[in-house]
C-alpha cells in the first residue's frame, strides 16, 4: 500500500481510485481487527465483528476529518495505527463504563461530573450548577471541547490525545491550560467557591 498517493486520494475525495478502494476493502479491515484485538487483550476484553465495523466507520470519518494536518506516507500510515489502537481504547472504555450520553452532534459528555477537576467546597453541585457546568462545556470549541473531554473525562494522557488530534503534546495542554482558565472563568459566575484543579 502506498500511503502517499493514498493520503493524496483522500485529499482529493477519490472515492473511486483503486488504491482508496483497496484500502478501504483489504487493507483497513485486516488492520483494525489487528490492533483491536491488541488493544482489546491489554484491556482484558474480547471484540465482536460488529466492533470493529463501529471502529473502522470512527476511523474513516476521523481520516477525512484531519487529513489536512496529517503528513503523507509513513507519517499518514503510523498516524492511521495510532488512531485504530486510540479509538478502540475510547470504544471498549464506553462500552465498559456506559456513562456517555451523546449530544445531537455526537459529542460524548459526562453525564455525572467528574470530581477529578472540579473541586467542591460545599457537599455537592445543585441542579442549576449541574446545569451551568454542562452548558459552559457545551460551549467549548471544538477542539477545545475534545482535547478537554479525552484529557479530564476520558483520562486520557497528554500524549495520546496529541497523536489522535495531530497536535503536539505542548499544545494539548496549553490548549486544557486555556480551556480551564475560560471554564473557571464562566463558573464563577455561578458558583465561585468552586475551583478547578490546577488554576492558581
Amino acid at each position: 500500500m502506498d500511503f502517499n498517493d493514498l493520503y493524496h486520494c483522500f485529499k482529493k475525495e477519490s472515492f473511486n481510485d483503486p488504491i482508496l478502494k483497496s484500502f478501504l476493502h483489504h487493507w483497513l479491515p485486516k488492520k483494525v481487527r489487528y490492533l483491536a484485538n491488541e488493544t482489546a487483550a491489554t484491556m482484558g476484553t474480547k471484540l465482536r465483528n460488529d466492533d470493529y465495523e463501529e471502529i473502522t466507520g470512527q476511523l474513516i470519518l476521523l481520516v477525512f476529518e484531519k487529513i489536512d494536518k496529517i503528513e503523507p506516507g509513513i507519517p499518514f500510515r503510523s498516524w492511521i495505527c495510532q488512531a485504530i489502537k486510540f479509538l478502540a481504547k475510547n470504544f471498549i472504555r464506553k462500552k465498559k463504563e456506559a456513562l456517555v450520553d451523546t449530544t445531537e452532534n455526537n459529542n460524548p459528555i459526562f453525564i455525572e461530573k467528574d470530581k477529578e477537576y472540579i473541586n467542591s467546597k460545599n457537599s455537592s453541585l445543585t441542579d442549576r450548577q449541574q446545569e451551568k457546568l454542562y452548558d459552559a462545556i457545551q460551549s467549548l470549541p471544538s477542539n477545545s471541547y475534545r482535547a478537554f473531554i479525552l484529557k479530564y473525562d476520558e483520562g486520557y494522557s497528554s500524549k495520546e490525545i496529541a497523536n489522535l488530534l495531530g497536535w503536539t503534546v505542548s499544545q494539548v495542554d496549553q490548549r486544557n491550560h486555556k480551556t480551564k482558565k475560560k471554564l473557571q472563568a464562566v463558573l464563577n459566575k455561578y458558583f465561585p467557591d468552586y475551583k478547578i484543579k490546577g488554576l492558581s
